[in-house]
C-alpha cells in the first residue's frame, strides 16, 4: 500500500485496458490514489478517468479542488476521533450502555462541499459532519459541543 506500488499496478493495468475505455479509480488510501492517478496522467489517460480517494490528505484535497478528474474524496476525519472517544468515555462514565456500533464522523467531499469542511490550503477540518442519529447519546454528554466544530451542534 504505497504510492509507488499503486503507480506500478496502474501502469500494468493500463496495458490491458483499451485506450478508448473510461476508467474509475477508488482506493482505500490517498497515497494509492495519487500513485494511480500519476500513472493515468503519464499514460495520457487522465481525461477519461474519474478518481476518488479516501483519507482527505493535503494532496487529495488540493486535487479535489483543482483536478477535473478527481471527483470525490471519502473522509473519516481520523484526526478528530478523539473528540468522539472523550464523549463516549463520558457517556459510559454516566452509565450509558453504548450501542454495539458507534459511528465515526464521515462525509463524501465533493468540489461543491469541500470548502464547508476544509479551508483552502488547510488539512485540518474546520467543521465535522453532523452526528448520526444513532450517536445522539454522545451529544447528550455535552462533550462534543465544547469542541465547537461539529455541524449542527452549538
Amino acid at each position: 500500500n504505497t504510492l509507488d506500488s499503486a503507480y506500478t499496478a496502474m501502469q500494468q493495468a493500463l496495458e490491458t485496458i483499451p485506450a478508448n475505455r473510461n476508467i474509475i479509480v477508488f482506493s482505500i488510501d490517498d497515497d494509492l490514489t495519487v500513485g494511480a492517478y500519476r500513472a493515468l496522467k503519464q499514460a495520457n489517460r487522465a481525461n477519461n478517468a474519474m478518481v476518488t480517494g479516501f483519507g482527505g490528505d493535503g494532496q487529495a484535497l488540493a486535487a479535489l479542488r483543482s483536478n477535473p478528474s478527481w471527483v470525490a474524496e471519502e473522509d473519516s476525519f481520523f484526526t478528530n476521533w478523539g473528540e468522539y472517544l472523550v464523549a463516549l468515555a463520558a457517556a459510559v462514565h454516566n452509565g450509558v450502555k453504548p450501542p454495539h456500533l458507534t459511528l465515526a464522523p464521515e462525509a463524501v467531499l465533493t468540489k461543491s462541499n469541500v470548502n464547508s469542511y476544509y479551508a483552502p490550503g488547510s488539512t485540518e477540518p474546520k467543521q465535522l459532519p453532523a452526528v448520526p442519529a444513532a450517536d445522539n447519546f454522545l451529544v447528550k454528554t455535552g462533550v462534543l459541543q465544547k469542541f465547537g466544530n461539529i455541524k449542527g451542534l452549538k
